[in-house]
């Protein structure tokens, strides 16, 4: 058995799946593991705030901009709402930036 913090990990990792509810009696029996996260992969922001961030290695990873995110190849459509519990559950990683362009000098032309 694993502790949800909110529905969204249980909806994105779970999709399709049943709860089948079970008696407090028999729970007690399992050990509890550690808190459900979301996938590696997912893009989330929180829900009143404008920030993106993929999920990396259980780390979430800040994208600097939209022509950043674009580049990237992501969709906007894919960015999933979560609560700012549920996202804090993710340690702050490294930030995307744009990739370095090296500038073609005129000198070399």
């Amino acid at each position: 058995k694993h502790p949800l913090i909110s529905k969204t990990p249980l909806t994105v990792n779970y999709a399709g799946w049943r709860i089948h509810p079970t008696d407090p009696v028999e729970l007690d029996t399992y050990p509890t593991g550690d808190k459900v996260t979301l996938p590696d992969g997912l893009l989330v922001k929180a829900a009143d705030a404008p920030a993106v961030y993929v999920i990396s290695d259980g780390n979430r990873l800040s994208i600097t901009s939209g022509e950043v995110f674009e580049s990237m190849g992501f969709k906007w459509e894919s960015i999933v709402s979560v609560d700012e519990a549920t996202l804090l559950l993710h340690p702050l990683g490294d930030v995307i930036e744009a990739p370095a362009i090296d500038a073609i000098s005129e000198a070399s032309l």
